[in-house]
């Protein structure tokens, strides 16, 4: 203390400018003519009780209030809104703000509009269909009202399900718009009108017929279906005995069918028409009729140049009539037991019976000739190229299975079983002189063993 007086302690004191501000957003900023929007202001600094001042393309408009709403607009109008602040809170020496400007779109009403659509106009009776409409600028819940040749009908849904529809019936739908929906330059509109043709179901019907249904063992038939109120898409199944057989078209070739054996055929519409199905046809029953089981013996042999054979031939079913063939070569051709002429040649017999249903069959036997064949008794081996070689004659049927040459003391001198071979005349490569030799052939052929024994003169 100096003098009575005293010194406090120093405080600092530091300021911060606060400013008002003011932001303003909308329900929305594009709309129809005549809809409402509502604008709020968010105030910042500006005291518990500021004023809003709202413009309106920088008019003033609305009241001092934090909102603002109006449904008089045109395309383009700007809002904002200046806020005044208490002055003793606003130590920056401003007292108002300025909030940002929100520009609104108006677009004009339109005409509401419905189009009706259906998966097809023509139908059968009795058969479901379904409309479905689409509505356009009519809000987001729409009325509906269905109608069938202008009177009402179903429910307040976009789509209308019957099966109760006729020849001629026009379907059309009228709508009202969403009450809530104010871009609507009217309040309702008609859809387009589809006029149904409605198809009077028929019963398909199948028949079939066959080419013959009393035939011979393994003969050739046709069976062909009729069809009826079946439409263009249709699918043949055809049946032997309710097994498939055959393919899908309208006709069935078969010559393998059995006594007793039932065919008809499956006929569906495929669902293409107002046909209904599966339906079958009438069973066809066949009859068939065993062919004979014909034999000849003997079925087929051997002879000998200018021999004859006794032929024998029978049947499983009595035959109504027959015949041989070549005629000219048997003795007879009115018996189930010819005989042949002296035959020189190969032949082949047919022998061809028929029963009472008139079944036929054939069956044939062969003839062939055994050419007998003579040793030669000289050959004369001087290489000239004319008898060199004492040997089995060529194309004779034979099997060899030895052929030998001995001279006249028993001794072999030459021996072979390959019947193209032959003796040239010498032994251990000396010629012999002129001589007589003996000979054997053992062998056999289609009648059975052959044997031959005898003599050859070689010449020198």
């Amino acid at each position: 203390m100096i003098n009575g007086s005293v010194t406090s302690n120093s405080i600092q004191v530091n300021t911060t400018n606060i400013s008002p501000a003011v932001a303003i957003v909308s329900s929305a900023d594009t709309i129809c003519e005549a809809s409402v929007i509502t604008f709020t202001a968010t105030a910042q600094n500006s005291g518990t009780t500021p004023l809003y001042q709202w413009k309106l393309n920088g008019t003033n408009v609305g009241t001092n209030s934090s909102t603002y709403s109006n449904s008089q607009w045109t395309d383009g109008d700007v809002v904002s809104c200046v806020l005044t602040a208490i002055p003793a809170l606003s130590c920056s020496g401003s007292t108002t703000a300025v909030s940002n400007p929100i520009k609104i779109t108006v677009k004009s009403k339109q005409p509401p509009s419905v189009n009706i659509a259906t998966p097809s106009q023509t139908i059968c009776t009795g058969s479901a269909t379904t409309f479905t409409a689409a509505a356009v600028n009519a809000g987001v819940l729409p009325f509906y009202q269905w109608q069938v040749n202008g009177n009402n009908t179903g429910g307040n849904s976009n789509t209308y399900s019957t099966s109760l529809l006729v020849d001629g019936d026009i379907v059309s739908c009228l709508i009202a718009t969403d009450p809530n929906y104010n871009c609507a330059a009217v309040s309702n509109a008609t859809s387009n009108q589809i006029i149904m043709t409605v198809v009077n179901a028929l019963q398909p019907t199948i028949s079939i017929n066959v080419s013959a249904n009393d035939i011979c063992e393994r003969s050739q038939v046709t069976f062909t279906a009729n069809i009826q109120n079946a439409g263009p898409n249709v699918s043949y199944t055809w049946k032997v005995n309710s097994a498939n057989a055959g393919s899908n078209t309208n006709s069935f070739v078969s010559n393998n069918l059995k006594d007793g054996d039932q065919v008809y055929c499956m006929l569906d519409p495929v669902g293409t028409n107002c046909a209904t199905g599966p339906v079958n046809s009438n069973v066809v029953t066949m009859l068939v009729n065993a062919l004979p089981v014909l034999s000849i013996m003997p079925a087929d042999t051997f002879v000998y140049s200018g021999n004859t054979v006794q032929l024998n031939a029978s049947s499983s079913i009595n035959l109504v009539s027959y015949s041989w063939s070549p005629s000219s070569l048997l003795q007879s051709t009115i018996t189930l037991a010819p005989k042949t002429v002296p035959l020189n040649n190969d032949a082949l017999f047919t022998f061809q019976g028929v029963t009472n249903k008139g079944c036929m069959a054939a069956v044939t036997a062969s003839v062939k000739i055994l050419k007998q064949f003579f040793m030669p008794d000289a050959f004369t081996p001087n290489n000239d190229g004319l008898n060199d070689l004492f040997r089995v004659p060529p194309n004779v049927s034979l099997k060899l299975t030895e052929f030998s040459v001995y001279d006249r003391w028993g001794n072999k001198i030459f021996t072979t079983g390959d019947v193209r071979r032959g003796w040239d005349g010498n032994y251990k490569g000396v010629k012999l002189g002129s001589g007589v030799f003996v000979y054997i052939v053992n062998g056999s052929n289609e009648k059975g063993s052959v044997f031959m024994k005898g003599t050859v003169f070689l010449i020198r």
